[in-house]
């Protein structure tokens, strides 16, 4: 694992502060949140289990490019 790779996983933290949340970043994921509770109440059993699957492949995706990005900004930065 590459340094980079160790900032991006947590496993080198330059700093300890706490992320902090602004209102509208609150405020979008209370509404995300509420959208998946009412979603997940008209699904059956087999359809909720499909849609957590979707869920963690969608969330593999986005950290996977996530950590790109961070990658290529933090070379970026240093050049």
């Amino acid at each position: 694992m590459t340094t980079l790779d160790d900032l991006w996983y947590g496993n080198v933290r330059p700093s300890e502060n706490d992320l902090v949340v602004s209102a509208e970043e609150k405020s979008l994921i209370e509404d995300m949140v509420g959208e998946e509770k009412n979603l997940t109440a008209t699904l059956n059993d087999e359809q909720k289990m499909l849609f957590e699957k979707y869920i963690s492949a969608n969330d593999k995706y986005y950290q996977t490019i996530e950590c790109i990005a961070f990658k290529k900004g933090f070379t970026l930065a240093i050049f």
